[in-house]
């Protein structure tokens, strides 16, 4: 039986969070979906813009998609549905591995294909649900990590969704002619592992954020999916936060990890890259820290001892 996680959308119209399920496995009914809701939906909103206008992905059939890969072990299909129908569909492949100089040859997860529902493309409309996509990455990267490969997902995006990607934290990687138009290769490379080389303490710190954040989930056992969900903020804001030390969080999310995890709001949020007049002080305690992470699902002894320290030394300037 495919398992179900409960995750959540950002309805548009009223802004607040619906609860969804994440299936691991497509069913019949998500592409009966597909066949009907779907397709009728994209007929219409199609036809209320310019002829010009063009879907790169209306060519595709999810229900010949998913006979291609049936009995295939090295591939794994999502859908997340909300309010009875289905939202979004995923097919993901097992069997590829890295093309960037630094992971070349290890294992990933590649995203065959991932498309939300019509009416939640803001290519089409203004969206009905917001994170369909963020979730399936988030869902993607998880698999990546079960499977032992570190978190690395990678895919070729249609030109239409390079930018969504590139906002996610993705690489691009260039152009690939080998690909159905031109597409380019685009890949999650989890900053684990080692601290990036960084120019200045803002840099630094945002690293260490990233980390903080990253080794408290973890030594919960928490999913992305769950902590985004205890934590009340968007999955895709905490996958932005993982995936990328530069990301910039919004400061409610910011303010919402520190409620959560009892931190204080004011140093998190200076580490967080949000408020100037940082000190050099965050930076060589964000170096230190931040060396040593070494990217496992279970923290060692001497993550857990930097954990420690670090979450003692924010505390400490709670006041500064």
């Amino acid at each position: 039986m495919p398992n179900q996680s409960v995750v959540y959308l950002r309805n548009v119209e009223t802004g607040e969070r619906r609860e969804a399920v994440l299936w691991d496995a497509v069913q019949e009914h998500h592409l009966a979906d597909f066949e009907t809701v779907w397709s009728d939906s994209l007929s219409d909103l199609l036809s209320q813009l310019s002829k010009e206008h063009r879907e790169q992905s209306s060519h595709w059939n999810w229900r010949a998609k998913m006979g291609a890969i049936r009995g295939m072990l090295g591939n794994q299909s999502f859908a997340i549905e909300c309010d009875g129908e289905t939202q979004g569909l995923m097919i993901v492949d097992l069997m590829k591995t890295c093309r960037s100089k630094h992971t070349k040859n290890k294992p990933l997860v590649y995203v065959d294909y991932l498309e939300a529902a019509p009416w939640n493309r803001e290519s089409l409309t203004e969206p009905r649900f917001r994170g369909v996509g963020t979730v399936m990455l988030a869902a993607a990267i998880q698999l990546s990590r079960d499977e032992g490969f570190a978190g690395r997902i990678g895919l070729h995006s249609l030109p239409q969704s390079e930018s969504w990607y590139a906002k996610r934290g993705m690489s691009d990687l260039g152009r690939d002619p080998s690909h159905e138009i031109a597409a380019g290769v685009l890949a999650h490379k989890p900053k684990q592992g080692s601290v990036p080389v960084v120019e200045d303490h803002s840099d630094q710190e945002q690293v260490a954020f990233s980390t903080l954040i990253q080794l408290l989930r973890r030594q919960r056992g928490l999913s992305i999916t769950k902590l985004a969900d205890m934590a009340r903020i968007e999955v895709g804001e905490l996958l932005g936060i993982e995936s990328d030390p530069h990301f910039e969080p919004k400061p409610r999310t910011v303010h919402q990890l520190a409620e959560y995890f009892h931190l204080p709001v004011q140093p998190l949020t200076r580490l967080s890259g949000l408020t100037d007049g940082r000190r050099s002080k965050y930076a060589d305690a964000a170096i230190r820290f931040a060396a040593k992470s070494k990217g496992v699902q279970t923290l060692n002894n001497d993550e857990e001892a930097a954990l420690s320290e670090f979450v003692k030394f924010l505390c400490s300037t709670e006041s500064d």
